[in-house]
């Protein structure tokens, strides 16, 4: 299992300097704890300075901190970012609030944390809150919160590219690369719109494509969509949706062309796990806004037919630019279970 605990709020970034950022000295306290938990410590060389880390009393809290075993990893988050990973050393047996009370105090309400469970192996990271989100499948803006765990089935899935999820947390630390449509889509579809398409040519050969490199935007590494390829696919397509040629859109003022939006049928968050570039003519589809906004929004069933609709247009043409995928895989990059 992979926990993460957050100490954004005052008290609780107070608390992170104080056990996370630097060892605590347990030594002084050790009168205070089992006989069992002493010895794990002592076991690791953890019984005079350990990094720990409590919580609060709760329903969920406490179920966490009960499930939580010996050798689970855990990330340390606070203010916008994952700082700390390692694995548990081991936990109190039972709640402990005259040593939660000793190391932290107490707050306003006179609780203390006192789901309390100590740290070994504690390494320095720098994993940004997007790039978690991203990679997890989490909503563009959530915010980690509290005591609590990676989702199982999202977890499960990542680790089948990993030996273990140390080497998924290297990856996430050092090489993974968000996609720029999780930061700014409007500002991609802007793009697409400016000055116009007299100046575009759609005839281009098919053919693989290496990787860009990713760029920075705002302080982010992200892989980023070239809206001239999008200006290519829109015009071949002659500005006609490409699940139904027929559906009605606006004229756009820009372009005094039917509005149409660029679409990546394998999402460009997934660029990572491709030797070439997604980034291409082949698996960019020219949609009205109402069928982008249901293959992005819309129930598993209507999901699952507008893929079937593009995959079966597109497969030959996907292969053609180097990417190899099958339908399953991109059902699976919508969250869409056969």
């Amino acid at each position: 299992m992979l926990y993460f605990f957050t100490a954004s709020e005052p008290i609780a970034y107070k608390n992170f300097k104080k056990t996370i950022q630097k060892p605590y000295p347990i030594k002084d306290s050790l009168n205070l704890l089992d006989p069992v938990t002493i010895e794990k410590l002592k076991l690791n060389n953890s019984d005079k300075k350990v990094c720990m880390w409590g919580a609060k009393p709760g329903p969920s809290n406490f179920r966490n901190w009960n499930n939580i075993e010996e050798g689970d990893s855990i990330l340390a988050y606070s203010r916008g970012e994952f700082l700390y990973y390692g694995k548990i050393l081991c936990k109190t047996p039972k709640p402990n609030q005259l040593l939660a009370k000793e190391v932290w105090g107490t707050n306003k309400d006179g609780q203390t944390w006192e789901y309390i469970f100590f740290i070994k192996d504690l390494t320095k990271i720098n994993i940004d809150k997007r790039k978690f989100n991203s990679f997890f499948e989490y909503g563009v803006n959530n915010n980690p919160f509290g005591f609590g765990l990676v989702k199982k089935e999202n977890l499960e899935r990542k680790l089948k590219g990993f030996k273990s999820i140390d080497d998924l947390i290297y990856y996430l630390n050092n090489e993974y690369v968000i996609a720029d449509e999780e930061l700014e889509d409007n500002s991609y579809q802007a793009a697409i719109e400016e000055k116009g398409f007299s100046n575009i040519e759609v005839d281009i050969t098919p053919e693989p494509k290496p990787k860009n490199k990713p760029k920075t935007i705002r302080g982010q590494k992200v892989w980023t969509r070239d809206p001239v390829v999008a200006k290519r696919v829109l015009k071949k397509a002659e500005f006609k949706c490409e699940i139904n040629s027929e559906h009605l859109t606006f004229i756009s003022n820009s372009t005094i062309k039917p509005y149409m939006e660029a679409h990546h049928l394998i999402p460009i968050k997934y660029q990572n796990e491709f030797p070439n570039s997604i980034d291409v003519d082949g698996n960019v589809v020219c949609l009205c806004p109402n069928c982008h906004r249901k293959i992005h929004h819309g129930t598993n069933e209507d999901k699952k037919e507008l893929i079937q609709i593009l995959y079966t247009k597109r497969f030959q043409f996907l292969q053609d630019w180097g990417i190899f995928t099958p339908f399953e895989s991109i059902l699976s990059y919508y969250k869409i279970n056969e």
